[in-house]
C-alpha cells in the first residue's frame, strides 16, 4: 500500500497460512487494511470505505508530511491450487487512484477493466462484498439483517452468484438479441419490398464482397506488420527499462553503502573521541604522579643536602673543640711549668685557675646554648624548606591539571567547531534539497495537469469519435437507403411492350431524354399516389419536343409491330386557364392540376388531362366534392377515384404506386443527395482518422508514469530532508553535550586558577620564610 488513507509510505503486509483476523488497539489502522483489500478488489461504494468521496482514500497529509497525489494498493495471490480461472500461479491485482479522478486497474501489471477483476473473483469467495473480508461491525449486521439480505453471502459461499450473474447477463443478451431480431425482421420486411429491384445488384455485391475480403486481408497484413514493428519497439523499450532499473538498483545500493560507511565513520569517530578522553585522563593522572615523584625527589635531595651540611657543621664543631682542647693542654702545661717555676705564686695561680675554670664553664654553657639554638634554627629551616617543597609540588600539580583541562577544553572547543560545521553543512544540504521542492511540486502539478488535460482531451476525442462513428453509420445507412431508392427508381420502367421497346430501341432518337409525363412533372410527396391515379394512362405519355419526334416513334412501333404509345408534343400543347375557384377545407385539398409542379408548356397539358379533378382526403370527401362543388371527379390520397357520373375506382395501394410521379426529379435529387452524403462520409472518415491519430499520440500510461515518477521523486526528497533533520537533532544533542563539557572545564579551570594563585602566594611566603631562617642560622653560627 502506498498513499492509501493512513499508510503514507510503502507498506508490505504478508498474510501467511493461518492468518484469519487482524487485531490491535484503536487507531492502529486495522480498518484501513480491510478497506484497502476491499478497495483493490473493486469496491465502488464510498460508504463501505468509510469515506464521503473516493478521493478521500488518498493520504491527505499530516503535520510533518504533505498530502500525496496518488493512492495505490496491490494484492498478490498465490494461485497454486488453480482456484482463480487463470493460467498464472501468482496473480497481482493493482488499483490506483489519482487526485485528478483517474482510476486504473492492473492485472499482473497489465491495465485492465474493473469487469475483468470482478469476473476473475466471481464465485471464488473473494470480492469487495464477499464473505472473505468481514469487519467487526459487519458481524452484527449479518446477524441482524433480513434473510433475503443474508442470502447473498450464502449464495456466494455456495458458488451460485457466478451462475446467477451469468444468467442475468445471458437474459440481457437474449433480450438484446430479440430486439435485434425484431428490428432485423422489420428491416427484412422493408427490404423485401425492394428485392426484385436489388436483384441486379447481386453481381456488384459479390464483387464488393470479394474486394472487401481482399481489403480485410490487406488490413490484417498491415495490422500484422504494424504489430510486429510495435512489438520490436516494445521489446527495445522493455530492455531499456530493465537497464534503467538495474542502474537505479546499483545507484540505490551505492547510496546505501555510502550511508552505512558514513554511519560507521561517525561511530568510529565517537569511539576515537572516547579513547582520546580516556587517554587525556590517563595523561593527567601520569603527570600528577610524576609531579608527586619529583616533589618527593626534591624533598629527599633537600634532606640529603641538609644532612650533608649538618655533618660538615658537626665536623667543624669537632675540629673547633679539638683546637680548644689543644689550647687548654698547652695552657695547662704552661700553668704547670709556671706552677713548678713559681710555687710562690700558687695561691695566686690557683685563684687565677679557678677563675679560668669558671670562665671555661660559662663558655661551655654558652656553647651548649648556641648549639641548642642552632639546632632549633636548623629544624625550623628544615620544616620551612619541607613546606616550600610541598608548595612547589602543589603548584606543579595545579599547573599539570590546568594544562590537562586546557587541552580537554581546546579539544572540546574543536569538537564544538566540528559539530557546528557539520550542522551548518547539514543545514546547507537541507536548504539545497528543499530548494528544489517548489520545482518538484510544480513538476508534479504540471504532470498532473498534463495528465488531466490528456484525459479530458481523450474523453473529448472518444466522445467525438463515437459521435462521428454514429454519424458515419447514419450517413452510410442513408446512402444505402438512397442508393436502393435510386436503383429502384432507375429500374422502374413501364412494363408495356411499346414503352419497353421505345426506351431501349435505337430507332427512336428524340432530342431530349426519353421521359414520360409522370416523370417530368412533380408534386408533394403526399399527393404522388393521388396525381398518378388521376393521370391514369396519361402518366405513361412520352413527352417529346415536336410532332416529328412523335412520328418517328410511331413509325418505329409500326415497323416492329410492338403496339401503340401516346406522345405529348410540346409544340402542340395549348395554353389552358386554371379550373377556377374550389372551396378548400380539411377534406378537399385543391385542384389536382394546380398541385402539380410543371413548366409553362406542360401546364396546359396537365390542365387538359386532369381537367376539373379535385384531390381530397378520403372517399367520403370525394363523394362530397363531386356532389357539392364544380369538380367532375375527385381522387383521394390513397388513389381512389370518384366521378360525377357515379363511377368509382378503388382497392389496395401497391408499393410502386405513385413512384413514377416526379421520378426524374427524384432521381436527380437522390443522386445529388448521395454525392453530398458520400462527401460527408469521406469528411467524417477523414476526421475519424485524424481523431484516431490524435488519440494515438495521447499516452495516458506515460503521463501517469510521469505523475508517479514526479510524486516518487518528491516523496524521496521529503524522506531525505526528514533524515537530514534527524541528523540535525543528533548533532544538536552532541553540541549541547559538548557545550556542557566545555562549561564544566571552564569552571574547573577557574577553580584551578584561584587555587594556583593561592599556592603562588603561599610559595612566595615560604621562600621568604626560608630565606629569613637561613639568614638567622648564619647569624647564630657566626
Amino acid at each position: 500500500m502506498v498513499g492509501f488513507k493512513s499508510f503514507a509510505l510503502k507498506t508490505d503486509l504478508a498474510f501467511t497460512d493461518g492468518v484469519t483476523a487482524i487485531v490491535g488497539p484503536n487507531g492502529c489502522g486495522k480498518s484501513n487494511i480491510v478497506d484497502g483489500i476491499r478497495w483493490v478488489l473493486g469496491e465502488q461504494k464510498t460508504s463501505a470505505l468509510r469515506a464521503d468521496s473516493m478521493d478521500q482514500v488518498i493520504f491527505n497529509g499530516s503535520k510533518s508530511r504533505k498530502p500525496l497525489g496518488m493512492s495505490e494498493v496491490s494484492l498478490t495471490i498465490e494461485n497454486n491450487k488453480g482456484i482463480l480461472p487463470t493460467e498464472y500461479s501468482q496473480v497481482v491485482i493493482t488499483r490506483r487512484l489519482f487526485r485528478s479522478g483517474e482510476s486504473q486497474y492492473l492485472l499482473n501489471k497489465t491495465q485492465c477493466r474493473l469487469r475483468d477483476i470482478l469476473d476473475l473473483f466471481m464465485d471464488t469467495g473473494m470480492g469487495s462484498d464477499a464473505y472473505s473480508v468481514i469487519e467487526l461491525k459487519m458481524i452484527e449486521t449479518i446477524l441482524s439483517d433480513k434473510a433475503d439480505e443474508r442470502r447473498h453471502l450464502f449464495e456466494e459461499a455456495a458458488g451460485v452468484t457466478k451462475y446467477k450473474a451469468r444468467r442475468k447477463e445471458a437474459s440481457r443478451k437474449l433480450e438484446a438479441a430479440q430486439r435485434d431480431i425484431a428490428r432485423v425482421q422489420d428491416i427484412v420486411r422493408e427490404v423485401q419490398k425492394t428485392v426484385n429491384s436489388l436483384a441486379r445488384q447481386a453481381e456488384k455485391a459479390r464483387q464488393h464482397q470479394e474486394l472487401s475480403t481482399r481489403l480485410r486481408e490487406l488490413d490484417r497484413m498491415l495490422f500484422a506488420f504494424e504489430y510486429a514493428e510495435e512489438y520490436v519497439i516494445l521489446k527495445q523499450l522493455e530492455a531499456r527499462i530493465t537497464e534503467i532499473r538495474q542502474r537505479r538498483e546499483l545507484a540505490e545500493a551505492s547510496v546505501t553503502t555510502s550511508e552505512a560507511e558514513v554511519v560507521s565513520a561517525e561511530r568510529g569517530q565517537q569511539e576515537k573521541e572516547a579513547e582520546l578522553r580516556i587517554a587525556l585522563d590517563a595523561e593527567t593522572d601520569v603527570r600528577t604522579a610524576v609531579s608527586e615523584v619529583q616533589q618527593q625527589i626534591s624533598v629527599l635531595d633537600e634532606r640529603t643536602a641538609a644532612t650533608r651540611r649538618a655533618l660538615e657543621r658537626i665536623d667543624r664543631e669537632a675540629n673547633e673543640s679539638q683546637g680548644q682542647r689543644s689550647t687548654m693542654d698547652e695552657e695547662l702545661a704552661r700553668v704547670r711549668e709556671r706552677l713548678v717555676a713559681v710555687v710562690e705564686e700558687l695561691s695566686q695561680a690557683q685563684t687565677e685557675a679557678e677563675a679560668k675554670r669558671q670562665r671555661v664553664t660559662e663558655a661551655s654553657e654558652r656553647l651548649a646554648a648556641a648549639r641548642s639554638e642552632t639546632a632549633q634554627r636548623r629544624e625550623s629551616l628544615q620544616v620551612a624548606r619541607q613546606s616550600l617543597n610541598d608548595q612547589r609540588a602543589q603548584v606543579d600539580r595545579l599547573r599539570v591539571q590546568a594544562e590537562g583541562l586546557q587541552r580537554r577544553l581546546n579539544d572540546t572547543e574543536g569538537l564544538q567547531l566540528q559539530a557546528a560545521e557539520r550542522l551548518r553543512a547539514v543545514e546547507e544540504q537541507i536548504a539545497s534539497e528543499a530548494a528544489d521542492l517548489p520545482a518538484l511540486d510544480a513538476a508534479l502539478a504540471e504532470a498532473e495537469s498534463r495528465l488531466h488535460e490528456a484525459e479530458e482531451r481523450e474523453r473529448t476525442l472518444r466522445s467525438e469519435q463515437e459521435a462521428l462513428q454514429k454519424d458515419s453509420e447514419d450517413v452510410r445507412s442513408t446512402i444505402a437507403h438512397n442508393s436502393a431508392s435510386l436503383e429502384f427508381l432507375v429500374g422502374l420502367v413501364d412494363t408495356t411492350e411499346s414503352s419497353k421497346f421505345l426506351l431501349n430501341t435505337p430507332e427512336w432518337t428524340p432530342s431530349g431524354e426519353k421521359l414520360t409525363l409522370a416523370e417530368v412533372i412533380n408534386t408533394d410527396e403526399r399527393f404522388r399516389i393521388a396525381i398518378e391515379a388521376a393521370l391514369g394512362d396519361a402518366a405513361r405519355y412520352f413527352v417529346v419536343a415536336n410532332r416529328d419526334e412523335a412520328r418517328q416513334a410511331i413509325a418505329a412501333l409500326s415497323r416492329n409491330n410492338v403496339g401503340k404509345a401516346t406522345f405529348l408534343c410540346r409544340d402542340s400543347i395549348p395554353a389552358l386557364p386554371d379550373p377556377g375557384q374550389l372551396t378548400i377545407d380539411d377534406g378537399i385539398l385543391g385542384w389536382a392540376s394546380e398541385l402539380v409542379a410543371a413548366d409553362d408548356q406542360l401546364r396546359g397539358a396537365v390542365r387538359g388531362i386532369l381537367g376539373r379533378t379535385a384531390i381530397v382526403a378520403s372517399i367520403d370527401d370525394a363523394w362530397r366534392a363531386v356532389g357539392t362543388t364544380s369538380a367532375d371527379s375527385a381522387v383521394t390520397l390513397n388513389g381512389e377515384v370518384v366521378h360525377r357520373a357515379g363511377a368509382v375506382r378503388g382497392g389496395s395501394t401497391s408499393r410502386t404506386e405513385g413512384v413514377r410521379v416526379g421520378r426524374r426529379e427524384r432521381i436527380d435529387q437522390l443522386r445529388a443527395d448521395i454525392a453530398t452524403l458520400q462527401q460527408r462520409a469521406e469528411d467524417i472518415d477523414a476526421r475519424v482518422r485524424d481523431v484516431k491519430s490524435e488519440l494515438g499520440t495521447i499516452d495516458l500510461r506515460k503521463l501517469g508514469d510521469d505523475v508517479r515518477r514526479a510524486a516518487l521523486v518528491r516523496n524521496e526528497r521529503m524522506q531525505r530532508i526528514d533524515a537530514l533533520r534527524g541528523r540535525i537533532d543528533d548533532i544538536a544533542g552532541q553540541r549541547d553535550a559538548l557545550d556542557r563539557d566545555a562549561e564544566t572545564f571552564r569552571t574547573e579551570l577557574e577553580s584551578l586558577r584561584v587555587a594556583s594563585e593561592e599556592s603562588d602566594r603561599l610559595l612566595t611566603s615560604s621562600i621568604e620564610a626560608v630565606a629569613a631562617l637561613d639568614s638567622d642560622l648564619h647569624t647564630v653560627q657566626a
